[in-house]
């Protein structure tokens, strides 16, 4: 595939917010771009769908580790508190480093309202 098909297939993926940009590289060819994906927010609507949400991650194996820590906790918000919980959230979930000879883990972080 050349330079211009790629160019523009990530710049697609950028503008429906699945893949951002995180800087430059410069090597012999020129400088290139480096792109990560992003995580992508699951909304739901109901607790029939966040419950069969979560029984799909059992299913399909998403969670094989029968040691996985899992936390739930029922806590009362307003609205402030809870959009600053989720801001919160997302910048602890962009810190973590992601290591490429490391096992892959996944990373399940949810504001859920009652």
């Amino acid at each position: 595939m050349n330079k211009g098909n790629v160019a523009h297939h990530i710049a697609v993926l950028e503008d429906v917010g699945l893949v951002r940009r995180v800087g430059t590289r410069t090597g012999r060819g020129g400088t290139g771009v480096l792109d990560e994906s992003v995580g992508v927010p699951l909304h739901f609507s109901g607790p029939e769908a966040t419950s069969g949400m979560m029984q799909q991650l059992v299913t399909r194996g998403l969670i094989e580790d029968a040691q996985a820590f899992v936390f739930l906790r029922r806590v009362h918000l307003t609205n402030a508190q809870a959009h600053l919980l989720a801001e919160h959230r997302e910048r602890i979930v962009w810190q973590v480093p992601d290591t490429d000879d490391a096992p892959a883990s996944g990373v399940f972080v949810s504001v859920l309202r009652a």
